[in-house]
């Protein structure tokens, strides 16, 4: 047997089979290199910018390490000292004088005399008053249901009761019987 093959290739007349082989190996050979160099710029960029993320958390940190322990001085309008100590110490200082204080029926501060509660406190009351009119609702409510069901089952009884009384069930039957006969 034998076969005769031909190929019409237009394209090779205006370049040579060897430049288009290179042509091609060239253009896949670059696409992959460049893939590749994306690749690693990306995992050095994604790197870069953690390595910025950590060191300017780590500046950050050193910062406000620096200014809570900074010390200051607290002056009235005419310049007079009214405290003195790190910006921590005064914020703890703030933190447990606003527990500490007292408040009106309100929650509103108040220096009175007449104050007896702290803002902890009346917060505190506050909340369980909620909850105590909260559950006094829900038991309120438990209990009228249970009193509607009480009195709907003993209605229920007493007016059995009294039909059944009221009706002649020999009457009933024996007009049942003449009913059935005439049948």
């Amino acid at each position: 047997m034998k076969f005769n093959i031909e190929v019409e290739l237009d394209w090779l007349e205006e370049a040579s089979l060897d430049d288009e082989i290179r042509s091609e190996i060239v253009s896949e050979a670059s696409k992959r290199l460049l893939n590749i160099v994306n690749e690693k710029v990306e995992g050095i960029g994604k790197e870069a910018v953690d390595t910025a993320h950590k060191q300017v958390d780590a500046l950050i940190a050193d910062y406000m390490k620096d200014f809570i322990n900074q010390e200051v001085t607290i002056t009235d309008d005419w310049g007079s000292v009214k405290r003195k100590g790190t910006i921590e110490t005064l914020i703890k200082d703030r933190i447990k004088a606003s527990f500490t204080q007292k408040v009106d029926r309100d929650g509103r501060p108040d220096s009175s005399s007449y104050s007896n509660m702290t803002i902890v406190e009346y917060y505190t009351q506050k909340y369980a008053d909620n909850l105590v009119k909260k559950e006094f609702e829900r038991l309120r409510k438990e209990i009228d249901k249970s009193i509607e069901d009480a009195i709907r089952n003993n209605a229920k009884e007493l007016l059995s009761g009294t039909l059944l009384k009221q009706i002649d069930l020999s009457a009933v039957i024996e007009a049942a019987k003449f009913s059935a006969l005439g049948e």
